[in-house]
């Protein structure tokens, strides 16, 4: 059983259990102020370059860029120590996008290339005080996005208004209103007092279904997922038990029904789109499950008797290669554990009890990195999982107790660094450190696979570059991980792929490792 630690004020020395030792890459802010943010933290890896919302006392919340190992300021888009707050960093066409509030007090969408002068706003039609809102790339290649009410598609050049709607995370059960669909995507709204499926087709706005009962002041509705022939979402009320339930929509007969669970009517309080076919949920005081959309066809990932989750916490997941890594939470009187579901052979493995308090999730080629402990004086360590075999080791731990909430968030990996921000030293305050991967043993199962090949697209192909001819497979997955093709080849040829549609991951894999590129359909 967990038990909480004492804080004690140490001097600033990591333990790795297997010997390196960390590395601050610079006080940014001097004193005790820090460079980031405790909450609002963003980050994505793009060539080459860690894009990050940083916060220091002169420039407030902006962007920065961890590049050849040092951090910086990579624009104050609202000069002085007010916040442009930006978020949702999100690649598409080779460059990152984000949202953010300009100077005059309004939502703003930006793109950049990682450089200042690369970085631009493109205009949104009408004014709001808010920031767009649901950034997602559907596999026809657009972005969509929502702003003052009405959904937009960016080509990556222009902005269309295709309706009325709104795209986001509802903080309460930390679940989407939206999800990809078909090739574009599909939505839940609250319209005459009733829940509304909606897609888009064609550059339009299409209902497919609605509920028969109405909402009322405090309902709730979330978590639309895709699994085979339909989709979910949840709908929740602590005042209606009728409303309470998991609904699927029969895509072939265009029927909205309540979903039986474990033999009952259940309300799914998290539920994620994961590859389409399955949808993860959280059912309280029963555990975590996989649902397909098929009564009592659901498939058990780890049993837990914990009947709530913090307000806003979300199920701490990755899901690549079919597979599934994910904490999961006991609550106050029962353990945590690292749990991996092979999706395959449908069959959930505990891999180690864990401490509380996980911070985020972050892919490292085939890897899911995760770290526990980081907060209520518990001493954070990190984990890799090897997504394809569920493999997985301790990749680093402290010494040094949480002082602060997420003590350690995780950046991204650049050049074999594993670069994360931590508060553990309240002397340095939040700032910015590495970890040298070539020292531990994740990098023997990679074997620095990224300096020996690189892949670029031509076309409607990929050139796979290596200085030697090898033998490779080429994989090709959707943005959400569902496995969709795979061949055999070598390197330094083209790689025609004309015949695959909108965004794909593509992992191409030689006997000392694999790499992955985003490819875009064009």
């Amino acid at each position: 059983m967990r038990f909480l630690l004492s804080i004690f004020l140490l001097s600033f020395t990591f333990c790795f259990a297997i010997g390196q030792t960390h590395e601050l890459v610079s006080d940014f802010s001097p004193g005790v102020s820090g460079s980031f943010s405790d909450f609002s933290i963003s980050a994505v890896v793009h060539n080459n370059k860690i894009i990050t919302t940083m916060e220091t006392e002169d420039t407030g919340d902006e962007l920065g860029v961890v590049e050849n190992g040092e951090l910086a300021l990579l624009i104050d888009f609202v000069p002085g120590p007010d916040d442009s707050s930006p978020a949702l960093l999100t690649k598409y066409n080779d460059k990152v996008y984000f949202v953010a509030v300009g100077p005059d007090g309004t939502g703003k969408f930006l793109e950049t290339d990682g450089t200042e002068s690369g970085t631009m706003e493109i205009p949104l039609p009408g004014s709001s005080s808010f920031r767009p809102n649901g950034l997602i790339v559907a596999d026809s290649g657009l972005m969509y996005l929502s702003y003052n009410g009405s959904i937009l598609s960016f080509d990556g050049t222009s902005i269309t208004e295709v309706g009325a709607g709104f795209l986001g995370i509802f903080s309460a059960q930390n679940n989407a209103n939206y999800c990809l669909y078909k090739d574009e995507i599909a939505f839940i709204v609250e319209e005459d007092d009733r829940v509304k499926l909606k897609t888009i087709e064609n550059g339009e706005i299409i209902e497919l279904a609605s509920t028969d009962f109405e909402l009322e002041f405090f309902s709730d509705y979330y978590g639309l997922s895709r699994v085979d022939g339909g989709l979910l979402f949840s709908t929740d009320d602590a005042n209606d038990d009728s409303i309470n339930a998991t609904f699927f929509y029969n895509e072939a007969d265009g029927t909205l029904s309540k979903l039986t669970i474990n033999n009952a009517e259940a309300v799914s309080r998290r539920l994620y789109d994961l590859s389409g076919s399955s949808a993860l949920a959280w059912i309280g005081g029963e555990g975590y499950y996989m649902l397909n959309g098929t009564d009592n066809g659901e498939s058990l990932v780890h049993e837990q008797g914990n009947t709530s989750l913090v307000q806003g916490e979300p199920i701490h997941f990755q899901h690549r290669f079919g597979n599934t890594a994910m904490y999961s939470y006991g609550g106050i009187w029962e353990d945590d554990f690292l749990v991996f579901y092979d999706g395959n052979s449908n069959t959930p493995t505990v891999l180690q009890e864990v401490d509380p308090f996980p911070s985020n999730i972050i892919s490292y080629n085939n890897f899911a990195i995760f770290t526990f402990g980081t907060s209520n004086g518990f001493d954070p360590e990190m984990f890799w999982v090897n997504m394809e075999d569920g493999s997985y080791s301790s990749l680093y731990q402290t010494n040094l107790s949480s002082l602060d909430t997420r003590s350690v968030f995780l950046l991204g990996v650049v050049d074999d660094f594993l670069y994360f921000n931590s508060n553990l030293d309240a002397e340095v305050g939040r700032e910015l450190y590495r970890l040298d991967l070539t020292q531990t043993n994740i990098i023997s199962s990679t074997q620095n696979i990224g300096k020996d090949i690189d892949i670029t697209q031509y076309q409607n192909g990929i050139v796979i570059n290596s200085e030697s001819l090898q033998e490779c497979e080429i994989i090709a997955y959707t943005m959400q991980g569902q496995r969709v093709y795979s061949d055999r080849s070598f390197t330094n040829a083209f790689i025609d792929l004309s015949f695959l549609s909108g965004a794909c991951t593509i992992e191409v894999k030689v006997d000392k490792g694999s790499k992955s590129f985003v490819f875009i359909s064009r």
